[in-house]
């Protein structure tokens, strides 16, 4: 742990001692540059975010995204311990091996969302992550070696919803990019607070007390909880770009 806060406060402090606050500038483009600047501000300060319905859909989907990602990360684990009953091994091996999948899936996202476009994308995502959550739910504890055909695809998925709708906000964005850290900021505490939220009432919910003393209910219970919340999730996704669609039309 002493070392990562040694690492840490290495790369800190060369970022804020090597990278300068305000980049050199010629002296007789001073005035271009704060006409410009005041043009931007004036621009932004007309545009109020909160009023567009696509911030709304986008911190939706990104909510929704970050929430599957991360009840896959903190729940697979339990799964493959007291559910699959696996070797001790897998409980870091099917995990990585999501974290691999996610890395590969980011370097193909751009290639697919040029291709399809980016709610083809999204929604490709979401097919994997109800597909992986189905197998997760009806999979026999015996056919638990499946696990590394699973695990891929659920990394895959979460990839793919996540940069998607990352490219969608930053679509939405535009030019405006003097608000892009107050929108991700704001889509990010949504997503935390509703993770938390969710994890919150996921533990409040273990009734059947040690998983040690009562391993046939904690491993009901994680199969339950690891197939359906990110379902429902994906196919939450799902009912709002089809309304989307649907006001679109309109």
């Amino acid at each position: 742990s002493w070392a990562v806060t040694a690492v840490g406060i290495l790369c800190a402090g060369v970022f804020y001692l090597g990278i300068p606050n305000h980049p050199p500038c010629c002296a007789e483009r001073d005035c271009e540059c704060e006409s410009a600047l005041a043009s931007i501000q004036n621009a932004l300060a007309k545009w109020n975010f909160f009023e567009d319905a696509l911030f709304w859909k986008h911190g939706l989907l990104y909510m929704l995204s970050r929430l599957m990602i991360n009840l896959n990360m903190v729940y697979m684990p339990l799964y493959v311990q007291s559910t699959m009953q696996m070797h001790r091994s897998c409980i870091a091996i099917i995990p990585l091996l999501m974290y691999i999948f996610s890395l590969i899936g980011s370097g193909v996202q751009n290639k697919l969302n040029h291709k399809f476009g980016r709610l083809v994308s999204f929604m490709i995502g979401g097919m994997l992550q109800t597909v992986g959550s189905l197998s997760l739910f009806i999979l026999p504890q015996r056919y638990s070696a499946l696990m590394y055909v699973i695990a891929p695809l659920i990394g895959l998925a979460g990839t793919s919803m996540l940069v998607t709708v990352i490219s969608m906000t930053s679509d939405f964005i535009g030019k405006k990019t003097s608000c892009s850290a107050k929108v991700f900021g704001l889509y990010s505490f949504s997503d935390k607070l509703c993770s938390g939220i969710a994890v919150y009432i996921i533990q409040a919910a273990i009734t059947c007390g040690d998983c040690c003393t009562n391993k046939k209910c904690c491993a009901d219970f994680y199969r339950d909880v690891l197939g359906l919340v990110p379902l429902g999730a994906a196919l939450l996704s799902f009912m709002i770009i089809l309304v989307w669609r649907g006001m679109k039309k309109k």
